[in-house]
């Protein structure tokens, strides 16, 4: 009698530990004291853990509480938590968090192992990719209205249905779990098979006929759906970049003005016969008001269209295409071609070689940079015309340059907005010292005369080849 009386003590005091676990809005609030004991009692958990000051964090709150009162209305044994890592630091150590807001999704049959989320960040997005992972068996199509219903419903994106029973049915629940772009169900009425074989599962794509297969193994699968499910050519988004990075050697985004409906048209169409021989690339194409930067940033002007950015995922290397090239089918794909062979090296842009270069300070770009600074001394300023702090060093640098003319020394400038640079610039002016023998230095001390002047002499008297003559 008193075992029974303590245990049922214990269970209403526990039971009413769990029921003091706070809510705001509808999202359970964490601490170090609750933490593990409400997780424990979870199927499956999405915690946030963020900082009150956070702006995005900010921006989250309400689709985020919007989302967790969704799942809640529907009973669906999805969780949402959250966790304020600035009082709670020891659970922020716990789990590395090193940014905010830092989300991981729980599952109970994954033994609570934390999962990175990297999914939709507004209400509608959060609660889909949620039931998603919480997903315990495919769904069932029960007529062919309902198998057409949902090809058409799901289109562009393919449809995946498994007939009857097969060893492919975790790998295919996995699937439906990690990727959003397809749409995986079942059919078990053998009625409704239309000439397909139990066990076989048939991939329904947009682009072309629906392909059959009986692959079971896992990666079998999951390469089945990645050469079939998948049109060769798709819009830039996240989802398509990391299936195509996993995939490919080269991913390739191809850059337009979308907005005009006949560029880009024509742009998709030589996309398509560039890749219907050459298996090595996953192609995307987007739009220059949103990829404008991007392709600035990997060496191109930024001012011709269409272009293409060629990104190797395994190095991160971004090569740009040669913009004095035509952009035709051959050209396009001789230079898609290169990329295999190493024969296709990134376009560099360029200002036009200055005619006079004879003042104090030379003026670099793109195309004279190595004939001018290869195995001499030289100090660079990296520059933006619209530059304040580069507009009141101008004259400072000029100075500089008087003082070292005619010196074993090159003291130049070069427009880093307007040409292609190798250096990592992350602010201007910057200034590096190359020591003409492939090593570099950042300077960071004062920018008046003399502390340049004193920097440059420093370092050229520790070069035993410095003399007075070029």
């Amino acid at each position: 009698m008193r075992v029974t009386l303590f245990v049922l003590a214990f269970t209403v005091l526990f039971a009413c530990a769990f029921a003091n676990v706070a809510q705001e809005e509808g999202v359970y609030v964490l601490t170090n004291d609750n933490f593990d004991s409400w997780l424990a009692d979870q199927e499956f958990a999405l915690i946030e853990f963020y900082a009150p000051w956070c702006g995005h964090c900010k921006n989250l709150a309400p689709h985020y509480a919007d989302a967790a009162q969704q799942l809640a209305a529907a009973s669906s044994p999805v969780k949402l938590a959250k966790v304020d890592a600035t009082e709670h630091p020891e659970l922020g150590q716990k789990f590395e968090v090193s940014g905010y807001p830092t989300l991981f999704w729980f599952a109970k049959d994954q033994g609570y192992a934390p999962t990175p989320y990297n999914g939709p960040r507004e209400a509608a997005g959060i609660v889909q990719w949620t039931v998603q992972q919480a997903k315990k068996a495919l769904d069932i199509l029960e007529t062919d209205a309902q198998l057409k219903s949902a090809i058409e419903k799901n289109s562009p994106e393919a449809v995946i249905v498994l007939y009857g029973e097969s060893d492919s049915y975790s790998a295919l629940l996995a699937l439906s779990k990690s990727v959003s772009t397809v749409h995986v169900f079942q059919i078990t009425d053998s009625a409704q098979f239309g000439g397909h074989n139990s066990g076989e599962f048939v991939i329904y794509p947009s682009h072309k006929e629906p392909v059959v297969s009986a692959a079971t193994a896992e990666e079998e699968v999951f390469r089945a759906v990645l050469e079939n499910a998948y049109p060769p050519v798709v819009p830039f988004e996240g989802s398509n970049f990391q299936r195509l990075a996993a995939a490919k050697p080269f991913v390739i985004v191809a850059v337009e003005d979308l907005s005009d409906e006949e560029k880009k048209a024509s742009l998709i169409s030589l996309l398509n016969t560039v890749v219907e021989t050459r298996d090595s690339f996953g192609i995307m194409y987007g739009d220059s008001a949103q990829l404008g930067r991007g392709v600035q940033g990997a060496g191109a002007s930024g001012n011709v269209y269409p272009t293409i950015i060629a990104i190797n995922p395994q190095s991160n290397q971004q090569i740009a295409f040669d913009e004095e090239l035509e952009f035709t089918v051959d050209v396009v794909g001789k230079w898609l071609d290169g990329l295999l062979d190493g024969t296709t090296t990134t376009f560099r842009k360029s200002e036009p070689v200055p005619e006079n270069n004879d003042g104090p300070v030379t003026t670099l770009v793109a195309k004279n940079f190595d004939a001018l600074t290869a195995g001499k001394p030289a100090l660079i300023k990296y520059y933006a015309p619209w530059c304040g702090h580069c507009k009141t060093l101008a004259p400072v640098y000029e100075e500089l340059g008087e003082a070292f003319k005619g010196k074993n020394v090159v003291i130049a400038k070069i427009d880093a907005t307007a040409n292609y640079v190798a250096a990592d610039i992350s602010g201007f002016p910057t200034l590096i010292w190359y020591d003409g023998n492939g090593n570099s230095e950042l300077y960071e001390d004062a920018r008046d005369l003399q502390s340049l002047t004193n920097f440059v002499n420093q370092k050229l008297g520790t070069n035993t080849g410095a003399h007075d003559e070029l």
